[in-house]
C-alpha cells in the first residue's frame, strides 16, 4: 500500500546526516582493525578517515532519501513523482518550484522513473520519435550517468533496452548496462517552437 509522500525538510536532512555519520564511523572503525589485531589510530587520523567516509557515502544516502521522497506517492498525484518501476510523464513544462533536477529546462518535457533491480532486470521500451531529439539518462545511486538511450546513442526508432542489476544472469534483449540495485532514469524530450508556445500558455 502506498502511503502519503515523505515531506522534505529538517527531518529528512537530519535522518540523512545520521545515516552518513553512522557509515563514516563504521568505516573509520574498520580501518582501525586488520584481522584480529587492532591498529593504533590517533584522533586526527580517525577524524580524517571519518571525513573521507562521509564524503564517499554521501551520494548513496542522499539518492536513497530522494528515491523515497519521489516514489512514496500514487501515480499522477504530483509533478514527476510516482511509484517504483513507473515512469511519470510530465505533460507540461516544470513549474518554478520543481526540484527534481538541479537545473530543470523550462522548454523540455520530462519523464522521471526510479527502477528497482533487486529481483530482476527492468526492460524499457521506447517509441519511434520520428527524429525528435530525446534522452533517457540512467543514473546509478552514486549519481553517475552510466548509460543513455536517445538520439545520439541508440537513435530515434523503437527499441527495448534491459537495465540489469549487479550479478544477475539470464537472457535479455539489448542490455543497456549493469547498475546499482536501484537507479534513477531521467528522460527529457525537446519541444518544437509552436508546441512549446502552446504548452507555455497551458502551464
Amino acid at each position: 500500500m502506498i502511503g502519503s509522500p515523505i515531506q522534505a525538510g529538517h527531518s529528512n536532512e537530519n535522518h540523512a546526516q545520521t545515516n552518513i555519520l553512522t557509515a563514516a564511523l563504521a568505516c573509520a572503525l574498520a580501518f582501525t582493525t586488520t584481522g584480529t589485531q587492532a591498529q593504533v589510530v590517533n584522533s586526527a587520523e580517525a577524524q580524517a578517515i571519518a571525513q573521507e567516509a562521509y564524503i564517499y557515502f554521501y551520494p548513496l544516502v542522499i539518492m536513497d532519501v530522494s528515491r523515497k521522497h519521489f516514489t512514496n506517492i500514487e501515480a499522477g498525484k504530483m509533478f514527476a513523482r510516482g511509484p517504483m518501476n513507473t515512469f511519470s510523464h510530465a505533460r507540461t513544462f516544470p513549474p518554478a518550484t520543481f526540484r527534481g533536477a538541479t537545473h530543470a529546462n523550462f522548454d523540455t518535457l520530462y519523464s522521471v522513473g526510479w527502477l528497482d533491480l533487486t529481483k530482476e532486470p527492468v526492460v524499457i521500451s521506447v517509441p519511434d520519435t520520428q527524429g525528435r531529439y530525446y534522452l533517457l539518462q540512467m543514473l546509478d545511486m552514486w549519481t553517475d550517468s552510466f548509460a543513455g538511450v536517445g538520439k545520439h546513442t541508440t537513435g530515434t526508432g523503437t527499441g527495448d533496452f534491459a537495465v540489469v542489476g549487479p550479478g544477475w544472469q539470464g537472457e535479455l534483449p539489448k542490455p543497456c548496462s549493469e547498475s546499482t540495485p536501484r537507479l534513477r532514469s531521467f528522460g527529457s524530450s525537446v519541444v518544437p517552437g509552436p508546441t512549446a508556445s502552446r504548452l507555455r500558455r497551458r502551464s
